[in-house]
């Protein structure tokens, strides 16, 4: 359904909202195998084997706030000219940018009403000046905001904002595909050859000496891969070893395993039960 689809009045209008609501992976999780360094500029790997982790669906990038929301406020009044269109607008909305989070707040909203509307009520933008405001925002942060009846305009905003999610998601799920790439990756800084920082050569000399057969992936050659992996692990330093797409840990986790003598058998282990 185009833009337009939004204006077109719906069979049920609605009244109010919903309220407004991370992927650890840490820990001591599930392993594999590999071979060979990865060029970094390769991101177009497919994932081996169908007993690798999970991919995520779209949903889960948002209800573990790898990806932030974006909320979409209407501040409304009943019995107004527009009350229904933008009841119809805000429900035409919500079903085509599903990954978005939409809510009607109505600021003449009286003591019989529900507690939650009230007190939603009650919450009001300091700077909020007139009826109908629809707010834009995610993680907090107010990004656009629309005083009176602008359809078209607030059409453009939430076309542009989805565009841009869904190109987040779509790199999202390119890293789901490289980490699956292979039983056992490491990403570091350098390669397995020539490590460009202490802790991915150390990490380096520990999988050697415990003869785990694994692969490398440099991020100092692609920073998409560097940042935006740190989103999907909730991991935030490197280097980060992934074993059949789930994250194993970084140096700290790696070095305990290996000086208590089970990092060979963690891997062993896991590469047979997954």
């Amino acid at each position: 359904r185009g833009g337009s689809g939004l204006l077109r009045k719906s069979e049920e209008s609605r009244k109010g909202g919903f309220s407004f609501g991370r992927m650890i992976v840490g820990g001591h999780l599930n392993r594999c195998r590999g071979g060979t360094t990865i060029p970094a500029n390769d991101l177009a790997v497919n994932a081996r084997g169908d007993n690798s982790a999970s991919p995520k669906s779209d949903s889960t990038f948002y209800d573990e706030g790898i990806l932030d929301r974006i909320k979409v406020v209407l501040y409304s009044k009943h019995g107004e000219d527009w009350t229904i269109p933008l009841q119809d607008y805000m429900q035409a909305a919500q079903e085509k940018y599903d990954s978005f989070e939409f809510k009607t707040v109505y600021v003449d909203n009286t003591e019989e009403e529900s507690s939650g509307a009230a007190a939603a009520a009650a919450s009001l933008p300091s700077n909020l000046t007139g009826t109908p405001t629809i707010v834009i925002s995610s993680s907090s942060k107010v990004r656009h905001w629309f005083e009176g009846w602008q359809p078209s305009k607030i059409t453009n905003v939430l076309e542009a904002l989805h565009i841009s999610m869904q190109n987040q998601v779509s790199e999202l799920r390119r890293l789901q595909e490289l980490v699956r790439s292979h039983d056992v990756m490491l990403f570091m800084k350098g390669d397995k050859i020539r490590p460009r920082c202490r802790f991915s050569s150390a990490t380096v000399t520990i999988l050697n000496e415990s003869n785990i057969n694994y692969t490398t992936f440099d991020i100092l050659g692609d920073e998409r891969v560097r940042s935006g992996l740190k989103k999907l692990s909730a991991w935030p330093t490197y280097p980060q070893l992934y074993v059949k797409g789930t994250l194993l840990g970084g140096y700290d986790v790696l070095k305990e395993l290996y000086e208590s003598r089970q990092l060979h058998a963690e891997i062993e282990n896991a590469l047979q039960s997954r």
